[in-house]
């Protein structure tokens, strides 16, 4: 007689737990994440690693300058040749501080593309093993179950928030300093759990390194932080503040070598430096944290595509505060009874803290995803252990189950794909414009967004292409007199903040001009924010005789331009990608 359904549902059950619970998945899961990252290998060069090749390829930069972007000469110099766009702020800097991450990339920088990827590939192998020796450790220090620890770990593995880190080699350094992160959080725990002394050292030490790599490293201080706050045994809450110290005293130092040595972020949208604008990082830091965290929980492409859209960022933010509460309602129960589950959730919340100042990106969720993956987890076993669990915590958990487990292996791939699916798609309307033998510059009046400004020189080989508009608003074009245009772009310029790579936090005002070698960009009519709303093109001669390429933007590609009569006007639509 053949056992009813359910008991062999209930032992299939029983034996993935014990396979979950046993050592081998420290092996064997980042064994898994070594082939979920394979196809990564013929994923080529794209996007920021084609600017990292140009600086590698640089000889008067040194490796702590691979990821300088800006400076007052680089801004007239590319301005001029049309590699910045005319808005771009006189002090766009972005310079990060990544000596470690810059040494492993100079190491294999003229090795071949698919190498560049294996290295990123075996970094995430090894942080991999790390978080699982984190989960288990923990799980094992304070009486919360393995398999639960090892379901966490296979949640971590196959998470599609994670994909771009590991398929785009420019992220490499969220990599590193995610390994060297949890290394610090290990070594702390052994030091005030298991009394290895040493780790009052080596626990500081692996966050310098964590530093060293990627200042996204600082997100393993809110794992340390709920450490003394959560699992923390000895004295009180004086002692437990005294545990940090060490960390302290590193970022410190760190924060100012990283400030001596003239790095950080300026007239940039893409970042903001918490100490140079502290109240513009905490305004950040509201509507940010919160899609970052509804990203790692939810669904990350949907919450990445947000920055691109105008005026999408702020209620999308109010929603995400609204589904945490939510969530947060949902697993109190199992938060107020697991200590682990408790630690994790807290550590997930105050590591998102330090990325606030980020648009919210998948490749900012690596430590993020190391607590989530831990609550998830304890949720999810409530399915299997709690039989009278409440009704709403097993529906979270199914829906995570789903989320998580189906769709993360769905799409993890085609996720780890997506920067050389976006360097395709640029490279092909790269591709419409004239061959850059043709020396005439080229001004393309609109484009979808600030990233095809940005890479297509980088693709194309070549100057003299000046994109006058870049976002998602249709253009209006007037023809004043043979040698002028005016555009109002529909929403003015930088809209979306996804479209604020070159500038952001600079108003412009009325009249304000940019000269460029071709002609003068002059600012006719700015929003309330100081945005340019309306702008003057003006050229020495007229703008049909043939010395500039006109073109615009249609079916996904630039296309030629037949500029307005004198006297006259024309709507340009929206421009758009068309991705294959």
């Amino acid at each position: 007689m053949r056992p009813p359904k359910t008991s062999r549902v209930a032992a299939l059950a029983a034996r993935i737990r014990r396979w979950l619970a046993s050592p081998r998945v420290l092996v064997l899961l980042p064994l898994l994440a070594f082939l979920l990252g394979l196809p990564s290998l013929a994923g080529g060069l794209a996007l920021d690693d084609l600017l990292l090749r140009e600086h590698l390829d640089d000889a008067t930069r040194g490796v702590t300058s691979l990821y300088d972007f800006g400076g007052p000469a680089e801004v007239v110099e590319r301005r001029a040749s049309g590699a910045f766009p005319w808005w771009t702020a006189d002090d766009l800097q972005v310079r990060f501080f990544r000596p470690l991450t810059a040494a492993t990339l100079a190491v294999d920088g003229y090795g071949a593309p698919w190498w560049m990827h294996l290295h990123s590939v075996l970094w995430f192998v090894l942080l991999v093993f790390v978080v699982g020796r984190a989960y288990r450790t923990l799980a094992a220090d304070h009486g919360a179950r393995p398999w639960i620890a090892g379901l966490a770990l296979l949640l971590f593995a196959i998470d599609d928030a994670h994909a771009a880190s590991v398929g785009w080699i420019a992220a490499r350094h969220g990599l590193i300093g995610a390994v060297f992160g949890v290394l610090a959080l290990l070594a702390h725990h052994h030091w005030r759990a298991r009394g290895w002394t040493a780790g009052v050292v080596a626990g500081p030490g692996a966050l310098a390194l964590g530093l060293l790599a990627s200042e996204s490293a600082l997100a393993c201080l809110g794992y340390l932080a709920a450490y003394a706050l959560v699992l923390e045994r000895a004295g009180g809450w004086r002692t437990r503040m005294r545990t940090l110290v060490p960390y302290a005293l590193v970022v410190v130092a760190w924060y100012a070598a990283h400030r001596a040595l003239g790095h950080g972020a300026q007239g940039c949208g893409m970042y903001v430096d918490p100490a140079a604008d502290p109240l513009v990082f905490a305004v950040s830091a509201l509507l940010h944290v919160p899609l970052l965290l509804m990203a790692q929980l939810g669904l990350p492409a949907v919450v990445e595509l947000l920055v691109f859209v105008p005026g999408a960022l702020v209620p999308a933010a109010f929603l995400a505060w609204f589904g945490l509460l939510v969530c947060a309602s949902i697993v109190r129960p199992l938060l107020r009874s697991c200590a682990v589950a408790r630690f994790w959730a807290l550590g997930m919340v105050l590591a998102a803290l330090p990325l606030g100042g980020t648009l919210p990106a998948d490749r900012h969720l690596l430590l993020v995803g190391v607590g989530a993956c831990g609550l998830v987890a304890a949720t999810i076993a409530a399915l299997c252990e709690e039989v009278r669990a409440r009704r709403m915590i097993r529906l979270l958990a199914w829906i995570w189950l789903v989320l998580h487990g189906i769709f993360a292996v769905l799409l993890i791939v085609p996720r780890m794909l997506g920067p050389a699916a976006m360097q395709r798609t640029i490279a092909e309307a790269v591709s419409a414009l004239p061959d850059p033998s043709d020396r005439r510059p080229i001004v393309l009046v609109q484009a979808p967004g600030d990233v095809f400004t940005l890479y297509a020189p980088a693709i194309r080989g070549a100057g003299g292409l000046h994109v006058l508009y870049a976002g998602v608003g249709a253009v209006e074009l007037e023809r004043r007199d043979p040698s002028s245009l005016v555009l109002r772009p529909a929403g003015g310029w930088l809209a979306a903040p996804g479209d604020r790579i070159f500038r952001a936090g600079r108003p412009m005002h009325p009249g304000d001009a940019i000269v460029l070698p071709e002609f003068v960009m002059t600012v006719l009519e700015v929003a309330s924010d100081g945005r340019p709303a309306v702008a003057l093109l003006r050229a020495d001669s007229p703008l049909d005789a043939g010395a500039l390429r006109w073109m615009a933007w249609a079916d996904g590609k630039p296309t030629p331009l037949e500029l307005p009569r004198v006297g006259q006007s024309r709507t340009l639509a929206p421009a758009s990608w068309r991705f294959d």
